[in-house]
């Protein structure tokens, strides 16, 4: 019960509730229901039939709950017996038309909202002959159920049954069939059975009860066929038929009773969180496990994969924009774009650099005009505002060779680096 809620998809909208209404499990007890066909005789058994004889003969109809033929072990019939027409919705019986015309060979009965219950039926018809009778019985069923469109009912391996019973068969078949969208959890995307039968491509969760209105009908009446016989020396009047018949579980009502109290609620309600808390609890042990258990099976692999997942976080956090995988290797920097790329951030460097000096962009890169040395120390050693610094004051550096013609960095780089060593 709790995987079955636990699985439900997670659903939004009106539809989410009638989904939910729909899948509850019902409580219920499966009882066989002993149907006695008891015909009987009365009248001149030595006329022949078709002369001025008044014979009849009855069709008495009763029936019993059979405690042996109970399926849930566990559940026992109610103690309050219920009445045979109880059980059903309509009873029509059909006799030979040949023998009693198409005005009256049928005999029906139908539920009413005022109808009286009843222990059984009986008919009344003059005849000295065997008839062979069908009995159509139509069941009551509490909840109603449904029989499933013959595409459907092979494909969830379900006939006959009610709504719930179907929604979870359904339910099922989409679990088991990984259908459920793994982004947008609302929507089912339809295989080629589905798309057959619902006619679409993608449906929501919602849309189910309705889609499934159109697939469901009235379940089968039970057919029984009889002959009526009318020999006094037949032994074999009386025939008994079992059937199963649905009726509300015992359980049922010291459940609804249990709901109803409001004697318990708040400690019902300290005992939910408790158990969210234990729940919340054992998941992250749960993740703790598998870390260490991850951990110990291969450490190797293990920080390999931890320190990949967190740069992958990191990167999110961080909004980097890029691939810092081929960032690591030389051939990324060796494109076309990477010397206009090196000259557009030199050119902002030097632009903010307090000890290079002013510079122009030539048609060719960069071009510099900057002061000797001599002219330098002429010009003073101050380094206040207005002055120029004394390059040569800081000691002999070692030269910056100028790279050849078509190698290494361009001029402007060269220009760059130059000056801020000198600097």
């Amino acid at each position: 019960m709790c995987s079955y809620y636990r699985n439900l998809p997670e659903m939004a909208g009106s539809g989410a509730a009638s989904f939910l209404y729909w899948s509850l499990p019902k409580l219920t007890a499966s009882l066989g229901l002993r149907i006695h066909q008891c015909p009987k005789f009365q009248g001149q058994n030595n006329v022949p039939f078709g002369g001025l004889a008044h014979s009849f003969w009855f069709k008495n109809s009763a029936t019993s709950l059979c405690p042996h033929l109970i399926i849930p072990s566990h559940s026992q019939p109610s103690k309050q017996k219920r009445k045979f027409s109880s059980f059903f919705k309509s009873l029509v019986i059909e006799l030979d038309k040949e023998l009693y015309g198409p005005d009256n060979h049928l005999v029906e009965w139908h539920r009413m909202p005022t109808t009286q219950e009843t222990d059984g039926f009986q008919v009344k018809r003059p005849g000295d002959l065997n008839v062979k009778c069908t009995l159509l019985l139509m069941l009551d069923h509490q909840p109603p159920q449904y029989k499933l469109d013959p595409r459907l009912a092979r494909l969830l391996g379900v006939h006959t049954q009610t709504r719930a019973a179907i929604m979870q068969a359904l339910w099922l078949y989409i679990k088991h069939n990984q259908l459920q969208d793994g982004h947008e959890r609302e929507y089912i995307n339809c295989n080629r059975y589905f798309r057959q039968i619902f006619s679409c491509g993608r449906l929501r969760f919602s849309e189910i009860p309705m889609k499934l209105a159109g697939l469901l009908q009235h379940p089968d009446p039970i057919v029984i066929n009889h002959v009526i016989s009318v020999d006094p020396n037949d032994q074999k009047k009386t025939a008994c038929y079992d059937i199963d018949v649905e009726v509300d579980d015992p359980l049922k009502a010291q459940m609804s009773n249990f709901l109803a109290s409001t004697t318990n609620q708040q400690e019902i309600a300290s005992l939910d969180v408790k158990i969210h808390e234990t729940i919340e609890s054992i998941n992250q042990l749960k993740t703790q496990r598998d870390f260490m258990l991850s951990f110990s099976t291969d450490p190797q692999d293990f920080i390999q994969e931890w320190l990949r997942s967190q740069r992958r976080d990191l990167k999110i956090i961080t909004d980097v924009i890029g691939n810092p995988e081929e960032e690591r290797r030389a051939a990324f920097y060796h494109q076309p774009w990477a010397q206009e790329a090196v000259g557009r951030h030199i050119f902002a460097k030097v632009r903010l650099c307090p000890v290079c000096p002013p510079f122009v962009v030539s048609g060719r890169g960069l071009s510099h005009s900057f002061p000797s040395p001599g002219a330098a120390a002429k010009a003073g050693t101050g380094t206040g505002a207005g002055n120029s610094p004394d390059l040569t004051a800081q000691g002999s550096l070692p030269s910056i060779p100028a790279p050849e013609p078509g190698r290494g960095p361009s001029s402007g780089t060269w220009l760059w680096l130059k000056t801020c060593r000198m600097g």
